[in-house]
């Protein structure tokens, strides 16, 4: 079975108006962040960068995408600990925090 890519999924799920976010703002999430996310060579492939700065942004449609699509597990955790809950709790993120709680709850 092939690997399913994510950037393209995501994208196409933008465009196909699936999520309520604009590409946009995709691109301030992955430039704009106060955080620095320190991930393994054997994660920095995956989405947990976009991940992270999504949740500590509040960007909760690309959150919610990539949970919901098993492109993430919301449980991993950087280099210092921290999940995307940790961040999202750090930024004050109500609407993430409350969802990935219940994702949390539910994997």
């Amino acid at each position: 079975m092939p690997e399913r890519n994510w950037k393209k999924e995501l994208k196409a799920a933008i465009e196909n108006g699936h999520i309520d976010v604009d590409l946009v703002d995709i691109f301030d999430v992955m430039t704009d962040c106060e955080f620095s996310f320190e991930l393994s060579e054997a994660d920095k492939g995956r989405p947990y960068g976009l991940f992270f700065h999504s949740a500590a942004k509040g960007t909760l449609p690309v959150v919610k995408f990539l949970i919901e699509n098993g492109f993430v597990d919301p449980h991993f955790k950087d280099s210092r600990g921290w999940t995307a809950l940790d961040y999202a709790q750090k930024t004050r993120r109500y609407e993430v925090i409350h969802y990935l709680i219940q994702a949390s709850n539910s994997h």
